[in-house]
């Protein structure tokens, strides 16, 4: 599979998503993998641990869940512009919430 090349039809957005610690972690996550499922926990920890130099200053990347996961609907536009959709979806009886973040 081709390496993932976000495209940038505006240099607004690509300032953003490189001004942003949790677009650039998933814009490495989209490189890496063409999509991406899970809960916003599972999603903090392979960002954190896959991408450490991105995600280990707590003041710019989001400690917690809920922090994490308003930072994501921030940056949604752009990274959308750019080639990445981002999803929220409740799965099963539960209704867990679950994060899907693929190639457009």
């Amino acid at each position: 599979m081709g390496q993932f090349e976000p495209k940038i039809n505006n240099s607004g957005d690509q300032a953003t998503v490189e001004g942003n610690p949790v677009g650039l972690a998933i814009i490495k996550l989209v490189q890496d993998d063409v999509r991406w499922s899970g809960t916003m926990t599972e999603l903090k920890t392979i960002l954190r641990n896959r991408y450490p130099l991105l995600t280990d200053d707590p003041y710019s990347f989001p400690r917690q869940e809920n922090k994490l996961s308003a930072a994501i609907r921030r940056i949604m536009p752009p990274l959308r512009r750019m080639g990445v959709e981002i999803s929220f979806a409740r799965q099963g009886q539960s209704g867990e919430r679950i994060l899907r973040i693929e190639r457009a």
